[in-house]
């Protein structure tokens, strides 16, 4: 996956935006660490998985999770809406700014993994 906001704002701000972080170095940090097919496999079996399963292929899911490979992971509140977090196709993958900014924060990790999973495996760990 690619990230591209480590020093810059909301993609698509809307009118709460003023008061969210300008840069979000904390979740493409998380991005590069945790979303990551060898860390995935290890720790959230399960959730790999099902993230295989929902690609149709493991090369398509490794791919998606190889840093600097796959999709854009963006900012942009705009494009989510009212949801946490939006893909329509293509490659990008949308995070709304209220999850971001409450993990840069520090106070909103379980918003953040919730909608960015890999460390919690909601489908139970093997």
């Amino acid at each position: 996956m690619k990230f591209g906001q480590f020093s810059s704002d909301d993609a698509g701000p809307t009118k709460s935006s003023d008061q969210h972080a300008k840069a979000f170095p904390l979740c493409g940090r998380y991005l590069m660490t945790w979303m990551n097919p060898g860390i995935l496999k290890q720790k959230v079996p399960k959730t790999w998985s099902a993230f295989v399963k929902w690609c149709a292929s493991e090369d398509v899911a490794t791919e998606a999770c190889t840093w600097a490979a796959g999709p854009l992971v963006q900012i942009n509140s705009q494009a989510v809406g009212h949801a946490n977090g939006r893909f329509t196709g293509g490659d990008v993958v949308f995070i709304h700014g209220k999850v971001a900014n409450s993990y840069e924060k520090g106070d909103g990790w379980m918003v953040w993994e919730s909608t960015v999973p890999a460390r919690n495996d909601p489908l139970g760990a093997a």
